[in-house]
Order: C-alpha cells, then sequence, then structure tokens
C-alpha cells in the first residue's frame, strides 16, 4: 500500500502529498474498492480524512475529502429554472453539476467552455473561434464588458483541460460556475421573469 497520496486540500486551497496515518481498504461485491484514510498534509500538516472509490481496476480513482471548504459552495440553478434552457444546454448544465458532484475536475474545465460555446451556437453568435465568438457576445450586447475576460478564462480553462489535461482546484471551478450562472441567468432566465412580471401602469 503506499504511503502518501496527492490530494486536494482545503487549507491549501490545491492538490497537495499527503502522509497516509491510518487506512483501511474495503472490496466490494463487484470490482470496486474503497479505501478510507487519515491522512496529513506534507505542506501545511493540517489533517483530514480521505475516501479513495475506485468502481474497477481500470477506472480513474475518485478522491473525497473531508473535511472541504467547498463542499457544498458551489451555486446550483435550481430546475425551475434550467426548464428556460434550450434543450441542448439544459442538457449539458445538467452533466457539469454531475461532474461537481464526482469532484471530476478535468470534465468539468471542458463542460465549463462547452456550455459558453453552447451559448454561442445557441444565439446565433459569428466567429471562426470561441474567442472571436466570445468577443461578438459582448458586442451583442449579451455580456457586459468586464465579463468578457472572465469568459476568456473559462475558453482557456476549457483548452486547458481538453488539451493539456490540467485541471482547476475545486474552488475556482466553483467561481466559474458561478460566472456560467449568471450569464445564463441574464440570457436565459431574467426575460421570461420580466415578461411575467407584469405591473399596470
Amino acid at each position: 500500500m503506499n504511503k502518501t497520496v496527492l490530494t486536494y486540500c482545503s487549507e491549501c486551497d490545491g492538490d497537495k502529498n499527503h502522509k497516509k496515518l491510518f487506512s483501511k481498504m474495503i472490496r466490494g461485491n463487484s470490482k470496486s474498492i474503497e479505501e478510507f484514510s487519515i491522512v496529513e498534509c506534507m505542506g501545511c500538516d493540517s489533517v483530514s480524512f480521505l475516501q479513495i472509490v475506485k468502481l474497477s481496476k481500470r477506472s480513474k480513482p475518485m478522491h473525497f475529502n473531508y473535511p472541504d471548504d467547498s463542499e457544498g459552495y458551489y451555486n446550483v440553478l435550481s430546475q425551475e429554472y434550467v426548464k428556460f434552457f434550450p434543450k441542448m444546454i439544459r442538457g449539458l448544465y445538467d452533466e457539469v453539476i454531475s461532474a461537481f458532484e464526482t469532484n471530476s475536475v478535468i470534465l468539468l474545465g471542458v463542460g465549463l467552455r462547452a456550455l459558453v460555446e453552447a451559448i454561442c451556437m445557441d444565439q446565433s453568435i459569428p466567429g471562426n473561434n470561441l474567442l472571436k465568438k466570445i468577443e461578438a457576445l459582448h458586442h451583442e450586447g449579451l455580456i457586459s464588458k468586464s465579463e468578457l475576460p472572465i469568459l476568456d478564462k473559462l475558453r482557456i480553462i476549457g483548452n486547458n483541460s481538453a488539451h493539456k489535461m490540467e485541471g482547476l482546484p475545486m474552488k475556482k471551478l466553483e467561481l466559474a460556475l458561478g460566472i456560467v450562472n449568471h450569464i445564463l441567468t441574464s440570457i436565459y432566465i431574467l426575460p421570461i421573469i420580466n415578461k411575467r412580471l407584469k405591473i399596470d401602469k
């Protein structure tokens, strides 16, 4: 059994090597394996609990860290609002949230970028690459000037996830989701609420 593991540290806000102080391995009825460990960060010495789940020999291990400052932090739009999205965007959004629930940081980076691309497609935004399309979103008045560089960062996050297999810490991905939620709300939800909010003059 490995005596160290690379996993997320909420105190360091990133992946750090951890020393296993105690571990217990449990094999499931199928090919799944669960390892429960008390670990100590080799960067800041904080102690936490780590659950590693491997569904099969070939599957990538999933890490669940406790305590995790990011747990429950990310804001998920209510299904009452998600239903207002076009079908393609609604499906992508649900997949992104599923990736959050399993801490799949590579898939999250790709998924967040795909949501930006899907918004551009749905709004018939011109451009031969995503950067041009994001700039066109601003020119069309769909995003503000301050939102433009943030969406471009989502493009870069997605590119790095897809081409370099580089994932960001969950806290940063949660901030990115907050931006996507804001854009989706302003484009798809607020116009519907505005129509329903009838005020007699």
